[in-house]
């Protein structure tokens, strides 16, 4: 800006005129200054011209010119506040004359040096690495240059102001934490000083880990009423966060919620459902090693949904959905329907009417509006071609059926980043077996790009268990688990439009090397045997095909959702305790839990542990009985795979 402006003021003085100026009355000082001359200097004797006052310290744009006393013979003197101006008295007139001088000055800015008069104006270069000290007001915090405006004492701390505010009495450890005696509660406090007593690892609160090495500050609230707690943080002096746990001693199993640490001033609000009896510790945190202020606010969060059907209450849920994406959902919290015929040429148009022109009479409408054969086998679930004896082979085609099927976005497997199939027709194939078995399904001589998927729901997308698209190879393949007497659909369809002749084969998987293809451990019914104890085995996680259910064996939030897992199994020949320990590497975050039976997650658990995280070491003791097949999972509670090592034994 000061080179712009000194550019600006020599291409003013060079347009300037050569008669000098003269003082400026009170009304008229503020342009008087801005008329520049070149001339005067060399018209005026130098012994003439009255000693330059002291430079001000203030930026002369921001002290203009004093008016001059214009009384007869200039009394009692002339002068200017300009550094870069000198002022005369011309007797002839008795009016002040001002004049440009050169030479050094002080523009009143400690960080431009050297300072320099320039057609009036005292400019100066930017000093390199210079630092003003921004401190007006504050009597702490830091100063904008590396240093502080001061300190507060003991009892208090530092707001985002730069004011000392009293500090939160103790809350270093959940046993210390402050009492939240009731809502809506506020305190503005600091973690600087406190020890680094918790964090939460990663999936406990958030995808990401919180509060690894910083101080953290614990407060403490007894709900004596079941409901929906608001948390949020503001007036941040530091990158900060906050969890709710309701056990301080297993914050991995028990986090109700947790804020981001974005660096902001403010983080929130979040929600969680707290329960009538049951204790809940919310731990303000830093990200990284770093300490500071911080307030913490909590309320309580009554959800507004009278009359909504639809959209936000409020309380960071919704006050219900509408029936399908035809609708939309008014500013009113209603629902509304959006006919739509778009590429149907018959069916329901989503809302009460029906898309012309129809069918004929030897035709059925297939779910998405289109005209196909009716009855045909193969085209919907209802007609499904069972696969009734293994090895199980077809050759046929897509060509001429319905639309009825897809696999969503994020069906295990799906190989692309949206649905599979959405506008090609497809063929079905449904699997029923009398006890649990794991099949190899394999699709090959595509003649079409081709999409390969399983599911247990015809009406459901999000019942998927494997899809399958390896994008231009025409070949696509499935090895998934079904359980007994539970129908399980195959689906042959197109990776977006397209439909074609195709192969398909399956197998069940019931030995060992029964299906090369297919992964040993990847399910309970294909598992890995454990031959004899002590047993240990490097290995990794396939597949997610397990998850133990929240409560399930003591574990309140579960634990494997989402995460890839191992199959063993091991027939005990007596009554008696084993012991099992996993060690996770390469970043993989072991959980273990043994059961009877693995389509039972929930009612067959003998044991289970999710203590430590990615690299950790998990140990866990079970009693098995004589001759009863026993499954052990490993399992991850993220979507990390990696590899663990195992080791069993008899106590």
């Amino acid at each position: 800006m000061r080179h712009v402006l000194a550019l600006f003021v020599a291409a003013a003085a060079a347009c300037s005129s050569s008669a000098p100026e003269v003082a400026p009355s009170a009304a008229e000082d503020a342009t008087a200054d801005v008329a520049l001359s070149t001339d005067v200097a060399s018209q005026i004797d130098a012994a003439q011209l009255p000693e330059l006052p002291a430079a001000p310290d203030v930026a002369p744009d921001l002290a203009p010119d004093l008016p001059a006393d214009t009384g007869p013979l200039c009394a009692p003197g002339c002068v200017t506040t300009n550094p870069c101006k000198t002022a005369t008295c011309d007797p002839a007139t008795g009016q002040c004359l001002l004049q440009d001088r050169d030479g050094a000055c002080d523009d009143g800015d400690p960080c431009t040096s050297p300072d320099q008069c320039l057609a009036g104006v005292c400019i100066g270069p930017a000093t390199a690495g210079c630092c003003t000290p921004k401190c007006d007001g504050k009597k702490c915090g830091p100063d904008g240059c590396g240093k502080v405006c001061g300190t507060c004492d003991a009892k208090q701390a530092c707001d985002p102001q730069g004011q000392c505010v009293a500090a939160a009495p103790s809350g270093d450890t959940c046993a210390e934490a402050v009492e939240v005696a009731a809502l809506p509660f506020q305190v503005t406090a600091t973690t600087a000083g406190l020890a680094n007593d918790y964090e939460a690892p990663p999936n406990a609160c958030i995808a990401s880990p919180l509060g690894g090495g910083a101080p953290d500050a614990v407060f403490h609230y007894a709900p004596n009423s079941s409901h929906r707690l608001e948390v949020s943080l503001s007036g941040l002096g530091f990158s900060g966060t906050a969890y709710v746990v309701t056990s301080c001693a297993d914050i991995k199993n028990t986090c109700k919620g947790g804020l981001a640490p974005f660096g902001t001033p403010s983080l929130g609000p979040i929600w969680v459902d707290v329960s009538a009896g049951q204790d809940v510790w919310i731990i303000v945190d830093g990200d990284g090693v770093v300490s500071g202020s911080f307030t913490l606010s909590l309320s309580l969060c009554t959800p507004q949904c009278d009359g909504k059907k639809c959209g936000p209450s409020g309380c960071g849920t919704l006050c219900g959905s509408c029936p399908s994406f035809q609708y939309e959902c008014s500013a009113q919290g209603q629902c509304v329907c959006l006919p739509s015929c778009d590429g149907k040429t018959c069916g329901s148009d989503g809302c009460t009417g029906t898309c012309a022109p129809g069918c004929s009479t030897s035709e059925t409408c297939d779910k998405v509006g289109h005209c196909v054969k009716a009855g045909e086998l193969g085209d919907t679930c209802a007609t499904a071609i069972p696969v009734t004896t293994s090895p199980f082979t077809y050759e046929g085609t897509t060509a001429g059926l319905g639309n009825d099927l897809y696999a969503w976005w994020a069906c295990p497997g799906n190989g692309t980043s949206g649905y599979l199939g959405d506008e090609a027709p497809d063929r079905v194939f449904v699997l029923n077996p009398d006890v649990t078995t794991t099949y190899y399904v394999q699709l090959t001589k595509a003649d079409f790009l081709p999409a390969l998927y399983a599911k247990t729901n015809c009406d459901d997308p999000v019942s998927c268990l494997q899809a399958s698209y390896q994008a231009f190879t025409l070949k696509n393949q499935l090895f998934f688990e079904v359980p007994a007497k539970t129908p399980t659909y195959v689906v042959v369809d197109g990776h977006t439009n397209g439909s074609g002749t195709f192969s398909l084969a399956a197998k069940a998987c019931v030995a060992p090397g029964d299906c090369p293809a297919g992964e040993q451990g990847g399910t309970c019914s294909y598992p890995v045997d454990i031959p004899f104890l002590p047993y240990q085995t490097s290995s990794s996680g396939s597949d997610d095909t397990y998850a133990l259910p929240a409560g399930a064996c003591g574990m309140p939030k579960g634990s494997g959702k989402g995460g890839p897992d191992r199959a063993f199994r091991y027939v005990h020949n007596k009554d008696g305790f084993i012991t099992i320990t996993v060690t996770g590497h390469s970043g993989f975050d072991p959980a273990v839990y043994v059961v009877t039976d693995c389509t039972a997650l929930g009612t067959t658990c003998l044991g289970a542990t999710d203590q430590t995280g990615a690299n950790g070491q998990e140990h866990l003791g079970v009693k098995l009985t004589k001759d009863v097949p026993t499954y052990i999972v490993v399992d991850s509670p993220s979507p990390i795979s990696g590899s663990f090592i195992m080791y069993v034994s008899v106590p």
